[in-house]
């Protein structure tokens, strides 16, 4: 649900926002309101849900040793010189 904020800026600040909003063809507001939105960290653990089930593997026990298969890979790269 949105909400309100009020934010007290610099005119300097006020004023870029003023020009990119005009260049842009938004309000100065939804566009410091989308500026907030990608300034925020992704929620923990969601990072890689955009790739899930993106891969196909073969193993079918990938979830469970997750962390084995990377260091077995690496294992037989360097092993193969």
């Amino acid at each position: 649900m949105p909400a309100t904020l009020t934010l007290t800026i610099p005119d300097e600040v006020l004023e870029r926002l003023q020009r990119r909003a005009a260049a842009e063809g938004k309000s100065p507001e939804i566009l410091a309101a989308e500026d907030l939105e990608k300034a925020q960290p992704p929620e923990p653990g969601n990072f890689f849900r955009k790739w899930a089930g993106s891969l196909q593997f073969t193993a079918s026990d990938v979830a469970e040793r997750h962390d084995h298969y990377p260091g077995q890979a690496l294992h037989e790269e360097l092993t193969v010189c």
